[in-house]
C-alpha cells in the first residue's frame, strides 16, 4: 500500500478587454491577454514534469477603420518540454470581409486530408470576393532538432520541413467547393549529422485535395472532402518510372517519383438532415493503407467506417435522444495476416424542463473483434473485445443569474475480452469516476468560488488504484468583466 500526495496550484488567466484611449471612435483595442503560474509537488517524488512554469498568452485584437488585426500570442518556459515551437506569435490582418493576411505563427487548416491543422510559421493570404476563393500559404512546419550527447533522454532528430498550400474555390463561406494543393519536403543539409546515423530520411510530400460543402435540397446538407496523397519516404532515391494506377497518374505533375513513393487515397463524406424536431445523419470515411499528409499531425490510416445516427426532441416530456450506430474495419487491402473489425453503438438522452435542471445519461458499446486472414501459426492473438462506457451528468442552477448551482457527473468505463475457445472472458480494467461541485457567488467581494470533490477508482486485474481529489476554483472580475483573474488549487490523494 502507498499512499502519495499531489499539490497542483495554478493561476490563470488574467484577461483584459476594452476600447483604446483614443478620440477615434474608429480605432479599437480589445481581446484577451492572460498569465498562468503554475506549481506541482507529487509528495517526494521526483517527476518529469516541471515543478514551476510560467505562461503568458493573448489573442488581442486592434480595429483601424476597415482593418481588423486579430493576434495570437504564446510565451513561456514550457519549451524546455517542446522540441517544435511552443513559444508562438502571429497576426492575421483582415480588410473588410473578403482579405484576410497571416504572417509569424499559424494554423491553417485548407481540408482535414491535405493541409488540415499543422502549425508553421511563416505568411499567406486567403480572398474571399463574391463567390471567388483563393488561399495561399507557405513556411516552415518543423524546425531542425539535432541529437544532443550530453542530454540523457532521447530526443528525435527532425529535419527543417518548409511546405506550402494553394486553394482555388468557388461559393460562399457556408456552401463552396475547393481545389486545394500542398507540397512540403525535408532540407536535407538542415541538419550536420549523416541520415544512417539519424535511423531516418529526408522526405517530401504532395497531396491534391477536393473539398465540398453544399445544401443539396431545403433540409440535406453535404460535406465532402476527398484527397490523394504521394508520399516520398527518401527524397535521395533516383526518380524513376511511375506505376500505371490512378493515384500515381492523378499526382503526375506534382511529385517526383522514386522507389520510396507511396500513393493513397482517403475521402470523409457527411450527408446530414434536418427538420424541426428531429435529425439524421450518415458519415462515412476511408483512409487508405499508408496515407499520410505532412500537413496533419497523425494520420490513422487503413480504416474504413460508417456511422448512422440521429437526433428525436420529445418537446412534450423535455426530452431529447441521440442514438447511434457504426461498423469500422482494417486491413483494406488484404495484406495483413489480421484485421480488425469494430461495432458501435450509443444513446445519449438528456431532459431539460427548464433553464434550472438539466440531466443526461449516455451508453456506448464498443465491440472489436480480430478475424484472421492469412495463416498465423499462433492463434493466441485472436479475440473478442467488448468494452462499454456508461455515465450520468446533472445540473442545477439557482439564483437571479443561475450563477448557484451543484454539478453532479458519474462515469463507468469497462471491457473484457474472449478469446477462441475460452469458456470465460478476461475482465480488463474497469473504472469509476464521480465528480461533485458547488459553484456559490461570495457576496459583496466578487468573487465565484466552485469547490467540489473528484473520485476516480481503476480496477486491474490484480491492484486497484483509487485517487481522492478535492479541488477549489476562484473567479474575480473588475471594471465590468474587462479584468478576471483566475486560480486552481487541488489536492490529490491517491492510493495503491
Amino acid at each position: 500500500m502507498r499512499l502519495a500526495i499531489v499539490l497542483l496550484l495554478a493561476l490563470a488567466p488574467l484577461r483584459v478587454a476594452g476600447q483604446a484611449d483614443t478620440a477615434d471612435p474608429k480605432v479599437q483595442l480589445k481581446g484577451m491577454v492572460g498569465a498562468e503560474v503554475m506549481v506541482y509537488r507529487y509528495g517526494p517524488f521526483s517527476t518529469v514534469r516541471e515543478p514551476f512554469v510560467v505562461r503568458f498568452y493573448g489573442t488581442p485584437t486592434l480595429v483601424i477603420g476597415d482593418w481588423t488585426v486579430p493576434a495570437y500570442f504564446n510565451i513561456g518556459d514550457y519549451q524546455r518540454q517542446y522540441r517544435q515551437h511552443f513559444s508562438k506569435l502571429g497576426i492575421s490582418p483582415q480588410y473588410k470581409d473578403w482579405l484576410t493576411l497571416h504572417l509569424g505563427h499559424r494554423t491553417m487548416q485548407f481540408s482535414q486530408l491535405t493541409l488540415g491543422g499543422h502549425n508553421f510559421l511563416g505568411g499567406g493570404a486567403e480572398i474571399q470576393k463574391g463567390k471567388l476563393r483563393l488561399g495561399a500559404v507557405g513556411g516552415q512546419f518543423l524546425r531542425p532538432i539535432m541529437p544532443d550527447s550530453l542530454v540523457q533522454e532521447v530526443i528525435m532528430p527532425a529535419y527543417r520541413r518548409v511546405g506550402a498550400a494553394v486553394k482555388l474555390g468557388h461559393g460562399t463561406r457556408d456552401q463552396f467547393i475547393d481545389l486545394v494543393w500542398f507540397t512540403a519536403r525535408d532540407l536535407e543539409g538542415s541538419v550536420d549529422i549523416a541520415p544512417q546515423q539519424m535511423g531516418m530520411a529526408p522526405a517530401s510530400n504532395s497531396a491534391v485535395g477536393l473539398v465540398a460543402k453544399r445544401w443539396l435540397v431545403e433540409g440535406l446538407h453535404l460535406n465532402l472532402d476527398a484527397a490523394i496523397s504521394a508520399y516520398n519516404g527518401d527524397v535521395r532515391e533516383e526518380q524513376v518510372r511511375r506505376p500505371n494506377v490512378p493515384e500515381a497518374i492523378v499526382m503526375m505533375p506534382f511529385n517526383r517519383h522514386t522507389l520510396a513513393t507511396r500513393y493513397a487515397g482517403a475521402v470523409q463524406a457527411d450527408l446530414e438532415y434536418r427538420k424541426p424536431g428531429y435529425s439524421a445523419r450518415l458519415f462515412y470515411d476511408r483512409i487508405g493503407p499508408e496515407y499520410r499528409t505532412m500537413g496533419e499531425y497523425f494520420f490513422r490510416n487503413d480504416i474504413e467506417r460508417i456511422r448512422a445516427s440521429g437526433r428525436v426532441e420529445w418537446k412534450k416530456y423535455h426530452l431529447q435522444f441521440t442514438p447511434s450506430v457504426g461498423i469500422e474495419r482494417t486491413g483494406l487491402n488484404q495484406m495483413k495476416a489480421i484485421q480488425n473489425r469494430r461495432l458501435i453503438s450509443g444513446l445519449r438522452a438528456v431532459y431539460r424542463p427548464g433553464r434550472q435542471l438539466m440531466v443526461a445519461g449516455h451508453y456506448q458499446n464498443f465491440q472489436t473483434r480480430l478475424r484472421q486472414v492469412q495463416f498465423v501459426p499462433n492463434d493466441s492473438v485472436l479475440f473478442t473485445q467488448v468494452n462499454r462506457s456508461m455515465g450520468l451528468f446533472g445540473t442545477y442552477r439557482m439564483g437571479e443569474r443561475f450563477d448557484r448551482g451543484l454539478m453532479l457527473a458519474i462515469n463507468h468505463t469497462g471491457g473484457a475480452t474472449r478469446q477462441p475457445g475460452a469458456d470465460t472472458a478476461v475482465v480488463q480494467a474497469r473504472q469509476w469516476m464521480a465528480n461533485a461541485a458547488w459553484q456559490q457567488p461570495l457576496a459583496e467581494t466578487g468573487y465565484l468560488l466552485t469547490a467540489g470533490l473528484l473520485v476516480n477508482r481503476t480496477a486491474f486485474n490484480f491492484f486497484t488504484v483509487t485517487r481522492w481529489q478535492p479541488y477549489v476554483q476562484g473567479r474575480k472580475a473588475w471594471y465590468e468583466g474587462k479584468v478576471q483573474a483566475q486560480y486552481n488549487l487541488a489536492l490529490i490523494l491517491a492510493r495503491v
